[in-house]
């Protein structure tokens, strides 16, 4: 079905990198500083957890912040010893067959089963990293996608500045004083001196020769900001933009988010995220806190719209995570302000009905839930009059530091109690700084999307084309159900130990942040909020 499709289909969006020489000359570039909307914001770091076949790994890639770049991977495999660790960048259009090489990752030194490597990526857009282990227990792969986009441009250190500025000065006047030595003494016999006319004619050519270099330097320069120019407006990345306005239906607060970015309407269909084309996040920007995970539904091309809950009035931050076809997810982000509701007699919507995997926590009238506060253990956060949550830190959190989230589900006894998948995991946890510039949205598997590792596993099987239907609004490819993924996700993110489930991250800086964790009990979804601090 094709929702308000353009009448006329547009050209396919291109993500491609030209690489032209830079000159051998000191430009000062200025940082430019963006909002990353890459998947998550302010949190570029990708963190996977899963199975690579016989061997349980944990893979952390630190994708290069300008392209053609460097990342840095390391796998560290969870039990078993492999022999040989391999990783292989992969772009969603080129599939396996257009690969290069696989790169050997070496051990780290001084770790246990860890393995880290340093990969280029040569162009932007959607990627996945292949991850091979080959040893006794047998061979595994697996598929971890990653975006790599250019979010910044370099700047030179001052003291290069320092160095380079007066060797671009000597080159300057020893190319001019070339020219007046050459015209000076190059036909003179040996022991003549020169004469005056020729003096003046060697003078006459280093001003000559210093108008040439000098026009040169400037068409250099006129052609590096016509290059920096393109690549800031053209190959930097920028969040798409998105609109956000509430609107009232029957005295119940709606939203409705149209996406205004051209780049959308040309690009990558939309697949779903365990199952929902947009996964919104509504935080409160006050306390007491505020928290919503909404599912808009798409009725128009750009359009999706959401019945809101009864959160209450305020100013909110938006968060929508939507995955392409290409494998391609990013967060748009906006803020709005709620009014107070003013209900109609019939008490009814007349238009949007919330979805069925809504749900939402309000902080004000929580404090007398059963267990609220914290043990030397953990905080404690009670979800309900029955049960409570129990976070288990191992240890200070430091930024851009592997950080092992551990949570427990229990009743007034202190049992624990089994978990139901809630769209097909068992948590899903939002984390966000209280500035509102980092957000991540993470499962036991970490902070990918679940939809783009499925794509380029199918994609690398051959279970599906490398073809993407640019500016429809249906995919070629088509993803597994929620339900059929949930039984797989299941068995590999089982609890283990004495923790109901674990959830792995690197916060990516030192600061105070927020944790919303949502598990489902007896059909019920669930939310805790703990407050962490992390250091440097």
């Amino acid at each position: 079905m094709n929702i308000g499709k353009p009448a006329m289909r547009e050209r396919t969006i291109r993500w491609n990198f030209r690489f032209h020489p830079r000159p051998l000359m000191p430009l000062l570039l200025l940082l430019l500083t963006v909002q990353s909307g890459l998947a998550h914001i302010g949190s570029p770091n990708v963190i996977f957890e899963g199975e690579a076949g016989p061997y349980p790994v944990r893979v952390i890639i630190r994708p290069p912040e300008v392209i053609p770049g460097l990342a840095e991977i390391h796998v560290r495999v969870i039990s078993g010893r492999p022999e040989t660790v391999t990783v292989l960048p992969i772009r969603f259009d080129v599939g396996k067959a257009g690969a290069p090489t696989p790169d050997p990752a070496a051990p780290v030194r001084g770790e246990t089963n860890l393995f880290g490597a340093e990969l280029w990526f040569m162009r932007d857009g959607a990627h996945s990293v292949e991850v091979a282990l080959f040893g006794p227990e047998g061979e595994g792969t697996v598929q971890v996608p990653v975006n790599p986009m250019a979010t910044r441009t370099l700047t030179l250190s001052i003291p290069l500045r320092f160095i380079l500025a007066p060797l671009g000065l000597v080159l300057f006047f020893l190319a001019v004083s070339i020219v007046g030595g050459a015209v000076r003494h190059s036909v003179l016999p040996p022991g003549e001196s020169p004469s005056f006319s020729r003096r003046l004619w060697a003078a006459t050519g280093m001003i000559m020769a210093a108008l040439v270099v000098g026009s040169l330097i400037w068409l250099g320069k006129l052609w590096w900001d016509a290059e920096e120019a393109d690549y800031r407006g053209n190959r930097l990345y920028q969040p798409y933009a998105m609109d956000a306005a509430v609107e009232m239906d029957a005295g119940f607060p709606s939203l409705r988010l149209t996406v205004t970015d051209e780049r959308f309407r040309r690009g990558a269909p939309l697949v779903p995220d365990h199952g929902k084309l947009m996964h919104l996040f509504v935080i409160s920007r006050e306390e007491p806190g505020a928290f919503a995970h909404l599912h808009p539904a798409r009725t128009q091309w750009d359009v999706f719209e959401v019945a809101l809950p009864e959160l209450p009035p305020g100013s909110y931050r938006l968060y929508a995570d939507v995955t392409h076809e290409t494998g391609f997810s990013h967060t748009l982000t906006n803020t709005i302000s709620l009014p107070d509701r003013k209900r109609s007699d019939s008490g009814m919507r007349t238009r949007l009905q919330p979805d069925a995997d809504d749900s939402w926590w309000i902080e004000a009238g929580r404090r007398d839930l059963l267990g609220q506060g914290a043990t030397p253990s953990g905080q404690i956060r009670g979800l309900n009059e029955e049960l409570r949550m129990q976070w288990h830190p191992s240890g200070s959190l430091v930024a851009d530091e592997e950080a092992e989230l551990q949570f427990s589900v229990l009743d007034a006894a202190g049992g624990r109690v089994g978990l139901e998948p809630y769209m097909g995991m068992l948590a899903h946890v939002v984390v966000a700084n209280r500035e509102g510039t980092v957000f991540t949205h993470l499962h036991p598997s970490g902070s990918i999307s679940m939809a783009s590792q499925q794509l380029f596993e199918l994609r690398a099987d051959g279970d599906e084309p490398v073809k993407i239907a640019f500016g429809e609004s249906e995919p070629f490819c088509r993803l597994p159900g929620v339900e059929d993924s949930a039984a797989l996700w299941g068995e590999i993110y089982a609890p283990r130990g004495d923790y109901s489930f674990s959830i792995p991250y690197t916060f990516p800086r030192a600061g105070s942040y927020q944790m919303w964790v949502q598990v489902k009990v007896n059909g019920e979804v669930l939310t805790a909020r703990f407050d962490a601090a992390v250091g440097n």
